[in-house]
């Protein structure tokens, strides 16, 4: 709960998840000799199970961070045990792999799969096999068709050549068979739809393995042990986020229920603002006569159509939006479909924001006991907020008086501004969105002055990116240390994102980055920045400060490091791109006005 929008996810055995439930200690255990990982493990300590448990589940609750793996769960179901135990899953929680393994993964959208007659709607099994079979032969080929950079990802994955066909549109075909998302008819179709591919992934892998043979692992695998057929794909499904596909498909995420019935696409057609409409919502609005512009304006405000007087009860009922459903119901439609999946399903588990931290851990428990192989979870309004830690109390700076004026005069070195200074600009990618950092040196090669653009003008993200460059400026121009400026600023985290191969926490870090790059680079370098067209990709070389004449720690050292105080302040969710409302969803982050995605 101290971090968060890192999709952590906890490592749980069945040994801990019955002490819990048994309210009983468990053992820690460490290798004996941690150099060599496949040493023993030896019993070095126990802690009570439910106090871990709880610390987890308040983390949880206070910002969805962490969600939980059950790792007994997913190596239980492994065909290729004997290549090693799983020990982690990627950030969203549907591929969990060995070292070395990757993802191949694709979707079918299976509200496109519903046909009418006489009788009502109703599921067009013949053409969603073809479509099964069809999907699991093209993903096979992909495996072959790639270039692999890496020469070990390349023979672990023709080793195992593991598959991850899935599914979108789920609460879309559940509308059109008039099927409420969260109710007994709605979660057994979850399970007899994912029951339904696996037996066509199966067979059409069992095809391949007749024309081109089964995956090499085989002789070794689990599944010969069983006396299964040869197949050609050690694993063949996976629920895998759709955020950006399903947007471009016109289709509801994954098996997630509709998220919002109405929302607003802006800054488009020279500002006007128009309105998304689940189309399955518009088509039975207008039918039943109560679509009117003042509902979407409602709704695309966050209005719950449940609330509405003027809805007929029936259409409220299908139409129940993620916020409407309960927390055990998430759970028990992800269990459904994970009954006949192989490898995990990427889904978020809604909570209002008035659920307690028991709500929470119920469906973490439940999770467990319906043999999911892991769980996220999204509490709304829960990243509204941002605690943040100062060194210091109120109390503590009212009793301080010491008169710091001579320290500071020993410290501060006044730098004028020259007329023209030489200097670096640098694009980083971040959580918010691109920043532009330059950097700007005086004569004597040392850093002067920074300004951060942010790619949106205006807004929070704007005025921070100014704020924080116009206070390293000032540090810069007092002479004060360029890496006691990045040691405050690196590592502040918001919205981590990668670039380049390089970790990006948030705005503060990516300014602390580019500036520590410069510190680093040689004295002769930063002096001849004018005359080098090539100084952005020579400027990482190793530089100390005391090469700068720099002071290796800061002069000043009177208000030292006190307790943490808890201070909150307010952050909102929004979209790098576009600043809408983020949606949390599929164990993801996505934008329905733009269309970003963190996965």
């Amino acid at each position: 709960g101290d971090i968060h929008n890192f999709n952590i996810s906890v490592g749980a055995s069945d040994e801990f998840m019955e002490a819990v439930k048994n309210d009983s200690e468990y053992p820690l255990r460490s290798l004996s000799d941690p150099s060599d990982p496949k040493s023993t493990k030896i019993e070095v300590g126990k802690l009570r199970a439910r106090k871990v448990f709880e610390k987890i589940v308040q983390g949880a609750w206070k910002n969805g961070e962490p969600g939980m793996i059950f790792l007994d769960e997913v190596n239980r179901n492994s065909p290729v045990i004997h290549l090693g135990k799983i020990t982690a899953t990627n950030p969203c929680g549907e591929q969990p792999l060995l070292p070395n393994e990757s993802c191949n993964l694709g979707s079918i959208d299976v509200g496109k799969f519903v046909i009418y007659d006489s009788s009502g709607p109703k599921i067009d099994w013949n053409d969603l096999s073809k479509v099964i079979r069809l999907s699991i032969r093209f993903l096979d080929n992909v495996i072959d068709a790639n270039k692999y950079a890496v020469e070990p990802i390349k023979k672990m994955t023709y080793g195992t050549r593991k598959l991850g066909l899935g599914v979108m549109g789920f609460a879309d075909l559940l509308v059109k068979l008039q099927i409420p998302y969260d109710s007994k008819m709605g979660i057994e179709l979850g399970r007899k739809l994912m029951l339904f591919f696996k037996n066509e992934a199966d067979a059409e892998s069992l095809s391949l393995a007749k024309e081109r043979g089964p995956f090499p692992e085989w002789n070794n695998s689990k599944q010969k042990g069983r006396g299964e057929p040869k197949y050609r794909n050690a694993c063949r499904l996976t629920v895998a986020p759709t955020g950006t596909i399903s947007m471009i498909a016109g289709a509801s995420s994954g098996i997630e229920p509709i998220f919002s019935l109405a929302f607003r696409k802006q800054n488009i057609l020279g500002g006007e603002t128009l309105y998304y409409v689940d189309g399955n919502f518009e088509k039975m609005a207008n039918d039943e006569g109560f679509y009117s512009e003042e509902l979407l304006e409602y709704l695309s405000n966050g209005g719950s159509l449940q609330d509405r007087q003027d809805v007929p009860d029936n259409i409220k009922r299908l139409f129940r939006v993620s916020s409407d459903i309960s927390p055990e119901d998430h759970v028990l439609m992800q269990a459904a479909f994970q009954e006949s999946t192989d490898a995990g399903i990427s889904k978020t588990i809604n909570f209002p924001n008035t659920a307690s931290i028991e709500d929470v851990e119920s469906a973490y428990m439940l999770a467990w006991e319906t043999k999911c192989k892991g769980i996220t979870v999204y509490r709304a309004g829960s990243r509204d907020k941002e605690v943040l830690t100062t060194g210091h109390s109120k109390q503590e700076y009212g009793d301080e008086s010491t008169d710091l004026t001579d320290q500071i005069k020993s410290y501060v070195v006044e730098r004028d501004r020259p007329q023209a200074l030489s200097g670096i600009t640098r694009r980083v990618r971040t959580g918010r969105g691109n920043l532009f950092v330059t950097i700007n040196v005086a004569d004597d090669g040392r850093p002067f002055e920074v300004f951060a653009t942010h790619g949106k003008a205006g807004g929070n993200d704007a005025a921070m990116a100014e704020a924080v460059s116009r206070m390293a400026s000032l540090s810069l121009r007092c002479g004060i240390n360029p890496q006691d400026v990045v040691e405050q600023l690196r590592g502040i985290t918001d919205v981590p994102s990668w670039d380049g191969g390089e970790l990006i926490r948030s705005v503060p870090d990516a300014i602390a980055l580019v500036l520590e790059q410069l510190v680093n680079k040689p004295p002769e370098s930063i002096k001849d920045l004018r005359n080098s067209d090539s100084h952005q990709s020579e400027m990482f070389a190793s530089r100390s400060p005391k090469e700068l004449g720099l002071p290796t720690t800061a002069s000043i050292d009177v208000i030292q490091s006190k307790p943490k105080v808890e201070v909150t302040v307010g952050e909102t969710q929004l979209c790098p791109e576009c600043s809408y409302g983020l949606a949390h969803e599929e164990g993801c982050v996505k934008c329905y006005s733009c269309g970003f995605s963190k996965c």
